[in-house]
């Protein structure tokens, strides 16, 4: 995992990038830049290991990768880290209902 904040403006002018863009986006993935936000500043800073972006009735906040608020919830966002996928992101949409995983 990266020790800074991508610059995705950046990341659009190399080939590379834009290339796995395309095969994400003809499966309906897309690209974000992995970042947190800290208390004391308005810039993003490092994505913190072991930490998950949740949304949750539209408020977005962080948490640890086990806690249990992240039952019921769905990945929406998954990274490259020491070899392999790790989801980094979850969603649970519906007021706190729990949301059936989509189908395909």
């Amino acid at each position: 995992m990266a020790n800074s904040v991508a610059d995705l403006d950046s990341a659009l002018a190399n080939p590379e990038v834009l290339s796995a863009m395309e095969v994400l986006g003809r499966r309906g993935l897309g690209v974000t830049v992995l970042h947190s936000h800290d208390d004391t500043s308005d810039v993003m800073v490092p994505f913190v290991p072991g930490t998950v972006q949740f949304e949750d009735d539209l408020q977005v906040r962080f948490v640890d990768s086990d806690d249990p608020v992240l039952t019921g919830s769905v990945p929406v966002t998954a990274v490259w880290i020491n070899g392999g996928p790790v989801v980094v992101g979850r969603c649970r949409q519906g007021h706190g209902e729990q949301v059936p995983p989509p189908v395909g």
